[in-house]
């Protein structure tokens, strides 16, 4: 399915440092029943980019997710930096996994994707008339590749139950109420 290596797992532990944080509260319930509750807490909110391309493509990315064990259809996207405006963060973004750039850009929602497990936000933005400007520039655990498609081949493709990216089904969605 995919052109590029995927990395094999050498070793499996539970580490708790700055990029993931686990909060564990005890809940008193009002029956006195008391359950403990583990809270996923967050680097920073982040940013999903929907861009369109003037001839009418999304550039999307192929991704190696490792909790998922595959390689899934997604949205370019990344925390943000304290105190960076999600239309910043999303053209940073954008332009780092992608190389593609753009002028027009707009929130277009938000979201928390897992509120049951996290307190994370998520910013969706869409950028139009959007250029290939550089190559992309990944981070060393980032595997993965840019992707154009139409629109309609990526709704198509989940209909078909292909595995994507949650976050890229909610930004159609929000591009979708958008568009009305």
């Amino acid at each position: 399915m995919s052109s590029f290596d995927l990395p094999a797992v050498e070793k499996q532990e539970v580490i708790f440092d700055e990029f993931v944080k686990v909060q564990r509260d005890i809940l008193r319930f009002p029956s006195g029943e008391r359950h403990p509750y583990y809270t996923l807490i967050p680097r920073a909110p982040a940013v999903v980019i929907l861009g369109m391309t003037p001839d009418g493509y999304l550039v999307l990315n192929s991704e190696y997710r490792h909790p998922a064990g595959t390689v899934l259809l997604g949205a370019p996207g990344g925390y943000l930096e304290p105190d960076e405006d999600p239309l910043a963060g999303g053209r940073r973004e954008f332009l780092e996994e992608t190389g593609y750039a753009g002028e027009q850009i707009q929130l277009i929602g938000s979201a928390f994707p897992y509120p049951g497990l996290s307190s994370q936000k998520i910013y969706y933005v869409y950028m139009e008339e959007v250029k290939k400007a550089q190559n992309p520039s990944l981070d060393p655990m980032e595997v993965m590749q840019t992707v154009l498609k139409r629109p309609e081949e990526v709704v198509e493709a989940i209909r078909q139950g292909k595995v994507v990216d949650g976050t890229l089904c909610t930004a159609l969605f929000f591009l979708n109420l958008n568009a009305t």
